[in-house]
């Protein structure tokens, strides 16, 4: 007979920024983390207090997945 599985835990994340105390015109790269291999993954998906994110990107694995953050205020 036919046999399947179901995955339905839902992966993790841990985001880091390459540098958490940035001046206005300055930015950092957000890199963020997944416990599994992620699709479908946009910029709509995250929110930044304080600043703004572009450029979200997949590394090759599509575990691994980098933004820019360009503050709005100092901070």
């Amino acid at each position: 007979g036919l046999s399947y599985s179901v995955d339905n835990t839902v992966p993790t994340a841990t985001i880091t920024l390459s540098d958490n105390r940035l001046a206005t015109g300055e930015t950092a790269e957000v890199t963020i983390t997944f416990s599994e291999r992620v699709t479908g993954f946009e910029l709509e998906d995250l929110a930044a207090g304080n600043g703004t994110l572009s450029n979200l990107r997949a590394n090759a694995d599509a575990r691994t997945w980098t933004a820019t953050l360009t503050p709005t205020a100092t901070g």
